[in-house]
């Protein structure tokens, strides 16, 4: 029920007009740092509508009884947020680090529109408390149910499940790595232990959807060396390969790495391999992350 609230002036962070009180309430309910919100009518028929960061202990009796107070129960819901789209309307964030210094601080999966279309795609994003976040590309384990053995097709547009093994698609990847330079962070396991490795300068583009890599660093050893440049390949694009792994930058050469995985033909298990040197590893599972290389936007 509204009931009328001057909200303290140290706890209102910001002041919009708009065009309803119900409006106010979406906004407040789209941005986490607000916990209440109050909106008090103007004589354009609008609201100057106020958003707060902490609640009053107990609502207090204001002059004007036209003021409307309102209170989030719940998270804030990055979907009501007005994203800002290049025509002037609204979408929705472009990748992890939008949504990160926005004050969306919660590890989970989130809709992106990394080239700001209307269709969006869903992304696990990885949130840290330094103001850094992550888009996952890729999440593949052993034990998943997800089948990573697939065509090109799928491999462009993303399957499995954002919260469990997935891979987020090709031409998602491209559209986030083309819109600035990016960290790509590999993190491998093995024997129950795990490793990064990451690289300064990642990205992905043109027809075969080519990868780029600069400089190395971490524990894991340089496993993407021979992918430096590399068409992607599926067993559906390139017949030469068969069908006895999963999509990956593929060399000519054999013995190289695959997070995606490759079937042993004498067993017939599917394990994803990272290779530095001659030390083939064989991996439990992989994450393959990236962030933007200037750290976290400030919004």
């Amino acid at each position: 029920m509204p009931v009328s609230w001057p909200p303290a002036p140290e706890a209102v962070y910001r002041r919009i007009t708009l065009p309803s009180p119900c409006l106010c309430s979406h906004v407040c309910l789209a941005h986490p740092r607000c916990q209440a919100a109050a909106a008090q009518p103007l004589d354009t028929g609008e609201v100057d509508c106020s958003l707060a960061q902490l609640r009053q202990p107990q609502p207090t009796p204001a002059g004007n009884n036209d003021l409307i107070f309102f209170e989030r129960a719940g998270p804030a819901d990055p979907e009501l947020f007005c994203w800002p789209k290049e025509d002037g309307g609204c979408g929705l964030p472009h990748d992890c680090a939008t949504l990160r210094a926005a004050g969306f601080d919660t590890s989970g999966v989130y809709k992106i529109s990394p080239d700001g279309a209307d269709a969006h795609v869903r992304v696990y994003c990885e949130m840290h408390g330094d103001g850094t976040s992550w888009t996952v590309l890729q999440r593949r384990w052993n034990s998943s149910v997800v089948n990573f053995e697939r065509g090109f097709k799928a491999y462009e547009a993303g399957f499995g499940e954002p919260m469990h093994s997935y891979w987020l698609g090709l031409r998602t990847i491209e559209a986030l790595t083309m819109r600035r330079r990016q960290i790509l962070r590999a993190t491998i396991w093995s024997g129950g232990e795990h490793q990064h490795a990451d690289y300064d300068d990642f990205s992905v583009s043109g027809p075969g959807y080519r990868m780029s890599i600069g400089k190395y660093s971490g524990n894991a050893g340089n496993g993407l060396s021979k992918q430096q440049h590399e068409m992607f390949q599926t067993c559906h694009f390139d017949k030469a390969f068969g069908c006895h792994n999963g999509g990956w930058w593929t060399a000519e050469d054999d013995g190289q790495t695959n997070l995606n995985g490759i079937r042993d033909a004498k067993a017939g298990e599917v394990h994803s391999h990272w290779v530095v040197g001659n030390k083939d590893i064989v991996l439990e599972g992989s994450v393959m992350k990236i962030r933007p290389f200037e750290g976290p936007v400030f919004f």
